[in-house]
């Protein structure tokens, strides 16, 4: 899923997109590499040349995908600090410029967006305009998340954290298609902790 996620920022030519996707990569390469080296420790201890052999695969792996992607994304035609990274700065602006406190507990229809947009160009402003502070439970709901994936599961938590930083900049979550990633992050950390509450009462 990882190079997927990869491949599609890539051809799409979303650059934070392309960047939380190649650390998703490098992050699930490493905690594969490690499990590999936890299951396998009795072997790699007799032939120690072959943990340095890993090591050289793998930052040969990262480089030459770095080179590929810098080449073959929108890095290799636009530089970081272009006219986009204002016109989001300015769309931000403008939602806080019509922000009031009415509208921030109703949610409120924007008036105007700059540059012709037709929403805020961020996960989190547009739900705050839609429901207004109706939003913060799930915004509390997804930090708990975060928490109890980082205690629970490294793997889980990488891919949430990726996919929450990635809204910053794009509308990608909330009444979006990529709302099932969420969705289905939320279900397996409810069943968990169901059952977890479930196994500690019959204790």
């Amino acid at each position: 899923p990882s190079i997927i996620s990869l491949i599609i920022s890539v051809k799409s030519f979303a650059r934070l997109g392309t960047i939380i996707s190649f650390i998703l990569f490098v992050l699930i390469l490493l905690l594969n590499l490690n499990y590999y080296l936890v299951y396998v420790n009795s072997f790699i201890n007799k032939h120690k040349e072959l943990k340095i052999i890993a090591g050289i695969i793998v930052i040969f792996i990262i480089f030459y995908s770095a080179l590929l992607i810098c080449k073959s994304s929108r890095f290799g035609t636009t530089s970081l600090l272009n006219s986009s990274n204002q016109q989001r700065i300015d769309i931000f602006k403008s939602f806080f410029d019509q922000l009031t406190l009415f509208k921030f507990l109703t949610g409120f229809k924007p008036e105007y967006i700059p540059h012709n947009m037709d929403h805020f160009h961020n996960s989190y402003l547009v739900l705050l305009s839609y429901v207004g502070v109706a939003a913060f439970p799930l915004f509390i709901f997804i930090i708990w998340q975060l928490i109890y994936y980082f205690k629970h599961s490294k793997l889980l938590f990488i891919i949430l954290l990726s996919f929450c930083i990635f809204s910053i900049p794009d509308w990608q979550l909330f009444f979006k298609y990529p709302d099932i990633i969420f969705y289905s992050l939320s279900l397996i950390i409810i069943k968990d902790y169901l059952k977890s509450k479930n196994n500690i009462s019959q204790m």
